[in-house]
C-alpha cells in the first residue's frame, strides 16, 4: 500500500513540476520551480503536526474525515473556473 502511495505522490510531483516548467518563461522556470519546492515543504512541515494532533485526538476516521473535507474543497475551487 505504502508503495503505491509513494508512486502516485511522485506521480503527482513529477507531473505538477513538467506542468510549471511547461507554462513558464525560460528565464522565470527555475525561479517559480523553487518556489514551488519551497512551498511544498512548507506545507509538510505544517500539515504533518497538524495530522498528529487530528488523529492523537480523533483517530484516522477523524484524520480521513478531515482530508475528505479539505479534497472536496480543492475539487471546488479547480473546477470552478470550468462551470463558467
Amino acid at each position: 500500500m505504502l508503495v503505491t502511495l509513494g508512486i502516485g505522490w511522485n506521480f503527482g510531483v513529477v507531473g505538477g513540476s513538467a506542468f510549471i516548467a511547461g507554462s513558464m518563461d525560460a528565464s522565470l522556470q527555475t525561479y517559480v520551480e523553487g518556489i514551488g519546492e519551497a512551498a511544498m515543504g512548507a506545507a509538510a512541515a505544517v500539515a504533518a503536526p497538524m495530522a498528529g494532533l487530528v488523529v492523537a485526538l480523533g483517530g484516522f476516521a477523524a484524520l480521513s474525515f478531515a482530508m475528505a473535507v479539505v479534497v472536496m474543497l480543492a475539487a471546488a475551487c479547480l473546477t470552478a473556473p470550468l462551470r463558467s
